[in-house]
């Protein structure tokens, strides 16, 4: 006698098509707790708010993605749970600069890389910061590196050089492992228009680079604004440049930003806490 099926009691929806289905999947299994998940700054399609308003729970990665889901698609907020995205950073703190890639792209040790990894999309926004950069004092000595690939790297690329900084600014492609890029670079600087909670941040606080980032949805949560960070109002370009201005003058603000961005980031962001946190909710959920 074959065995009976027992139906799930928890299904996680991860993924823009998965919570799409979500209110679907909640509807035929009324039993079960069906989490949808929240971890995109982009505009929702039809489905995944329909399935967000049918779902028994939803699992956001930001605070402020929570108040959007609350302000926006009026979900009560005690059916939204925050859990921030999790990385695994394998370095040891001490790891010394990558000398051999700085070389590699003519960086003496006195330079100061700026780095930002994305994908070439216009929202990504890498235009503005080569606008940034642009407007720095050409006395200081700097490189802005880009990685990443995108149907927006060649308008890029030129505007790079009709402003006649193609020796400081560097287009590196897509890297399948940034962690040497993090181990060469000094500064994470994002201008990103659409992000949820951008790990590229993270991991450039695990290690040790301090920040200079637009404030759009979630980058917030990513560092400490002033301690390991500088927040910067969107699209103040002259904001974003004397902060830029500062840490490339200071090394000792340098310095006591990468420490805390380190400690923040092993206190916030560590897997086995968000496992946790992931665990714990289950629980509760298939108890009631």
């Amino acid at each position: 006698m074959r065995p009976k099926k027992r139906p799930p009691q928890l299904v996680l929806c991860m993924g823009r098509m998965a919570n799409c289905y979500a209110g679907f999947i909640q509807q035929r299994l009324p039993q079960a707790a069906v989490i949808c998940t929240m971890r995109t700054g982009k505009a929702l399609p039809y489905l995944f708010v329909r399935s967000l308003q049918r779902c028994r729970h939803i699992v956001a990665n930001s605070h402020v993605a929570k108040r959007v889901l609350t302000d926006q698609h009026n979900i009560p907020s005690h059916q939204i749970t925050v859990i921030h995205n999790s990385v695994l950073c394998s370095t040891e703190v001490n790891t010394p600069r990558n000398q051999a890639l700085r070389r590699l792209h003519h960086a003496t040790p006195s330079t100061i890389v700026l780095l930002n990894v994305a994908m070439f999309r216009p929202e990504k926004n890498q235009r503005e910061l080569i606008e940034i950069c642009a407007k720095l004092p050409g006395y200081l000595d700097w490189q802005l590196w880009l990685a990443g690939d995108g149907p927006a790297q060649k308008k890029c690329a030129r505007l790079a050089h009709d402003l006649g900084l193609g020796s400081r600014i560097k287009f590196l492609g897509y890297q399948s492992n940034p962690t040497p890029l993090y181990l060469a670079a000094d500064l994470a600087v994002l201008a990103s228009q659409s992000e949820s909670l951008p790990n590229f941040l993270i991991e450039a606080q695990l290690h040790g680079l301090p920040t200079v980032a637009y404030d759009i949805v979630g980058v917030g949560e990513c560092f400490v604004p002033d301690r390991s960070g500088y927040l910067i109002a969107n699209h103040h370009q002259t904001g974003f440049g004397a902060a830029l201005e500062r840490l490339i003058r200071e090394p000792a603000l340098r310095h006591r930003f990468a420490d805390q961005g380190r400690r923040h980031a092993q206190a916030n962001f560590a897997p086995t806490h968000q496992v946790q946190a992931h665990l714990n909710l289950f629980r509760e959920l298939t108890q009631t």
